[in-house]
């Protein structure tokens, strides 16, 4: 795999590996992508097109399905819920494509999350199921991964989605702004009890289930010096709870750490930045 990293408008983080398979000499890219700053009701390009590369000296005809995490693979990055629905994800040239021999087609992936409060501060996972065949002969498939972060709300109107809704799902710290407040919403039938820590990801990126954000890194002394409010709360079905995080360690550059809350289904994240 070849991994390199760009930014792209909406302050977006992508994370681009090679896919490949055996089957047939065909290779998809991006591997893997992490766009944060989604917008909410705009239809929006995600800023990158999906590119199938055909190395087979024979034409190959790709055919593209988005995917819920759950339909592909039993267990996919933590931090990341499934998209409420697949149809907000498209490609703008359509599903099916005739990929020459020895060559290339690209199309931009769009995105159109409907009007709603709700899909702020959300951060989904999607695959786009690549297969490709030739006649009834051969038939292989890939699935990219896509992280999707939508913008950040401090206040919506309605809880936001997600097991536990967290707003803002991004704060920003500083020497002179030390303190921020989250809030933590249980839209389900049950009470949650969730527990909270500062952290990072591995070092290791091979195994990091979450990018830091394009022009940040990850600050293990940043990280260690964050206090929460309450590392445990209990929040009855329907209701909130609002969580204080403070930074007491000030790196000499822009660092970047984690809330990490756990006890729901799905492991949350919310990025914590810092800016001296």
């Amino acid at each position: 795999m070849i991994r390199k990293s760009i930014e792209i408008r909406m302050f977006a983080y992508i994370l681009i590996l090679f896919c490949f398979q055996a089957t047939y000499a065909i290779r998809v890219s991006p591997g893997v992508i992490t766009v944060r700053g989604i917008p909410v009701v705009i239809d929006t390009s995600l800023g990158i097109p999906l590119t199938l590369y055909n190395d087979e000296n024979m034409d190959l005809v790709y055919t593209v399905r988005v995917m819920k995490p759950s339909q592909v693979k039993k267990h996919w990055r933590d931090g990341f819920e499934e998209i409420p629905d697949t149809n907000w994800i498209y490609l703008a040239d359509g599903n099916e494509f005739v990929v020459p021999a020895n060559g290339m087609v690209s199309s931009m992936v769009r995105i159109r999350i409907p009007d709603s409060d709700a899909y702020y501060n959300q951060m989904w996972a999607v695959y786009l199921l690549v297969t490709a065949e030739s006649g009834s002969m051969f038939n292989t498939a890939v699935a990219p991964l896509f992280m999707l972060e939508t913008k950040t709300l401090t206040e919506p109107n309605v809880p936001p989605a997600g097991i536990p809704g967290s707003a803002p799902s991004a704060v920003t710290l500083s020497k002179n702004n030390p303190q921020a407040d989250i809030t933590l919403y249980n839209t389900t039938d049950s009470a949650l009890t969730l527990s909270l820590s500062s952290y990072i990801p591995s070092q290791d990126k091979s195994s990091a289930e979450i990018e830091p954000t394009a022009g940040w890194q990850f600050d293990d002394e940043f990280m260690k010096g964050i206090e929460i409010e309450h590392k445990s709360i209990k929040i009855k079905p329907g209701d909130n709870k609002k969580v204080s995080i403070s930074a007491t360690n000030f790196p000499s550059k822009k660092a970047q750490a984690l809330l990490k809350i756990e006890g729901a289904p799905v492991i949350r994240f919310i990025r914590i930045f810092y800016h001296p």
